[in-house]
């Protein structure tokens, strides 16, 4: 049903969302446990690394075929890693990509055709760092476009309306970072990607401590609030998978004259260790428990009895289920109310209501009461409280504490009471039948024992979302670490001999021989060193032992500059940098050329080039 690509397709990504508070649901409390893979990779191990980080995420069909969709995927990342803040990264640097995979129902037709987004031939969304000033708001429709000519999407360089909305800032605070990718869908659909990246705590409120670090929460939208779509895709379900990969260090935008390349952008912790990374799904509303949720469901108030109608469309092809189709086994049309939008798209499939309009999308706050969705994604035509959140979300299995694959876990139903997962079963309760002919008017009490199916032992609810953990272990592969560069930086404007030290750490397993350079050019044409040179390079191979450091030293003839006023008018007139590497480092990101490092290497190689990227002190000539 329609809510799956209106307003919002939120889902395509990321943090944790509190699990308390009662709220209005059918008769029926059982709620259907879902659960989801979770993965990670680095593209670099090593302590400090410039690593890109790839976040997988993986919902598999519902087992009866009827719904798992969902509203949002959030990821944590532990505060040992450095995560970048918006100022220090300008807006357009590319900084992230993204490619989904979901199964979406075209034109009234069932939910069963898979497709990638974006669509090919684009390979992956890219995303660009954005603003996260919200002093400044942009419709979707504008923000996917570039209406003034900056050569950067217009939801790049102001905040978008959609994401204001959803997480306002006067409810969550201001994301430290912000990403924006957008896509045209299936020629006439734009989609926006967003990424939004919190500090740890700033959303203690919703459940998600700052213990768990960093936040970032993924998400996709087609449109603005109280802005109705009607589009050819009217449905969007399980099976999904989305990859992320967030760069180490940015990448330049082709489509700008600047170069956004080499702003560090996420480093790996420092300090070796298995540091766990969250993944937490936030499921959407099911107000009648019938497994198919509300943002699929065409009587969200009763059980459905055409569970077929996921993955086929039905008895009479008109994608509404015989529960509350007015005229079952007879085809009422692909749009029954006539208001523009099709049966499985529309938030109120039998009632006219042109608006689509849901009063929880305007309410403030980005969440319910319960800590859930603030929607209900049923339109206020047909929705008896409407401006209550109605039903309760499906919770996900949990894999235990970080550092664990399988745990005596216990989620909460925050509808009615507890449900045991993963080795725990319910061994008492029965739940009520579901009232078919009358609409909710409350929660039934239910609260089963809960007992252990291998230890006997009581299950105890989580107070918290169950969250998934991917764990990742940071060892000393950074073999190489560039330290201080010292030395003066200021010379007289006579011929001047200065010596420069540069630090090296070998951080690895064995001892190592490591390459040092020192760079030195003038960067004005009146100036010259080494007796009328523009530029000199001095290499050295000094050999340090596993965990040790070492300084080399380099010194530099600075012949002064011809130009002289009596006064210093300029802040370079040289420039002096130092790079090192070890054997084996693949294209080093200094100045030894795009080949290996030389030297002899005794342990295993440094995998991201960035890490030991060069450091460089300005010289200038003070009588200059």
């Amino acid at each position: 049903m329609r809510r799956g690509f209106a307003f919002p397709i939120r889902g395509i990504f990321l943090a944790l969302l509190a699990v308390t508070g009662i709220f209005m649901v059918s008769n029926s409390a059982e709620a259907l446990p879902w659960v989801h893979t979770y993965a990670t990779a680095l593209s670099s191990n090593g302590a400090g690394a410039r690593a890109n980080r790839t976040q997988v995420t993986t919902l598999p069909p519902p087992p009866t075929g009827a719904g798992y969709y969902f509203n949002t995927v959030f990821h944590t990342v532990p505060t040992d890693f450095n995560l970048y803040r918006d100022n220090q990264v300008p807006d357009g640097a590319w900084v992230a990509t993204n490619l989904s995979f979901i199964r979406i129902g075209v034109l009234n037709g069932p939910c069963a055709t898979t497709i990638s987004v974006p669509l090919p031939p684009e390979p992956f969304f890219t995303l660009f760092d954005a603003t996260t000033d919200d002093s400044v708001l942009v419709s979707h429709a504008d923000g996917v476009n570039d209406n003034d000519g900056d050569l950067l999407f217009d939801g790049v360089t102001k905040y978008p309306v959609a994401v204001d909305a959803l997480y306002p800032q006067s409810d969550v605070g201001r994301p430290i970072a912000r990403a924006y990718g957008r896509t045209i869908l299936l020629g006439s659909t734009p989609v926006a990607v967003h990424f939004l990246t919190y500090a740890p705590g700033t959303l203690a409120a919703q459940g998600i401590p700052a213990s768990l670090g960093y936040v970032t929460a993924s998400f996709a939208v087609t449109g603005d609030p109280g802005v109705p779509t009607a589009g050819a895709v009217t449905d969007a379900c399980t099976v999904f998978l989305s990859q992320n990969t967030h760069f180490g260090r940015s990448r330049d935008n082709i489509n700008t004259a600047a170069d956004e390349a080499g702003f560090e952008t996420s480093r790996n912790p420092e300090t070796p260790g298995v540091y766990a990374l969250g993944n937490y799904v936030l499921p959407v509303r099911d107000l009648d428990n019938d497994g198919i949720e509300n943002s699929l469901d065409t009587c969200p108030y009763k059980v459905n009895v055409d569970f077929a109608e996921r993955t086929s469309n039905g008895p009479d092809f008109d994608g509404i289920d015989s529960a509350c189709d007015p005229a079952s086994g007879v085809n009422n049309g692909a749009d029954a109310d006539g208001d523009g939008f099709l049966n499985r798209l529309d938030n109120c499939p039998l009632v006219y209501n042109p608006s689509q309009l849901e009063t929880e999308n305007i309410l403030a706050g980005a969440f319910g009461s319960d800590g859930g969705t603030k929607t209900d994604s049923i339109g206020d035509a047909c929705d008896l409280n409407p401006a209550q959140a109605d039903g309760h979300y499906h919770t996900t299995t949990s894999v235990g504490p970080p550092g664990t694959t399988s745990g005596a876990q216990c989620d909460v139903n925050v509808t009615c009471g507890d449900i045991c997962l993963g080795p725990y079963v319910i061994v008492s309760g029965v739940l009520p039948a579901p009232d078919l002919s009358s609409p909710p008017v409350g929660c039934t009490t239910f609260n089963p024992g809960c007992t252990s199916a291998i230890t006997g032992a009581e299950c105890t609810p989580n107070a918290s979302p169950p969250v998934r953990f991917s764990n990742q272990t940071i060892g000393p592969l950074h073999d190489v670490k560039l330290g201080s560069l010292g030395g003066s930086q200021i010379l007289a404007n006579t011929p001047t001999t200065k010596n420069y030290d540069v630090n090296v750490t070998n951080k690895g397993d064995f001892s190592e021989d490591i390459q040092v350079a020192l760079l030195a050019q003038a960067v004005t044409g009146d100036c010259t060193l080494n007796s009328g040179a523009a530029s000199q390079t001095q290499t050295a191979v000094v050999t340090v032992p596993a965990g040790g450091s070492a300084n080399v030293s380099f010194s530099v003839l600075f012949d002064g500059c011809s130009l002289s006023t009596g006064s210093d008018t300029t802040s370079s007139d040289y420039a002096v940098t130092a790079d090192a590497c070890h054997q084996g480092d693949a294209a080093p990101a200094g100045f030894f050329g795009s080949g290996a490092c030389p030297g002899a290497s005794h342990g295993g190689n440094d995998g991201d080039p960035f890490n030991d990227a060069p450091k460089t002190r300005a010289v200038n000539d003070k009588n200059r």
